[in-house]
């Protein structure tokens, strides 16, 4: 999982990537966030489906640090 947030990471952070699909958005931290959250908890409810609990544990660590951010802008 953790090299799958890094090779997404990588990718969401190259010109062609930023140029084609968020160049026009200007996404706020807390739509940023938003974003997360929905990708997270897609992940966990496919590794939940496939008993993956290991993955479920990093994956709710995450979770707590995207709902921290959401806090702070509430």
């Amino acid at each position: 999982l953790k090299s799958m947030e890094d090779w997404f990471d990588h990718v969401n952070r190259s010109d062609i990537a930023g140029s084609v699909a968020y160049s026009d958005l200007d996404l706020t931290e807390e739509e940023e966030a938003l974003g997360e959250a929905a990708k997270l908890m897609t992940l966990m409810n496919m590794f939940k489906e496939d008993e993956e609990y290991e993955k479920c544990a990093i994956i709710k660590g995450r979770m707590e640090e995207v709902n921290r951010i959401l806090r702070k802008n509430k």
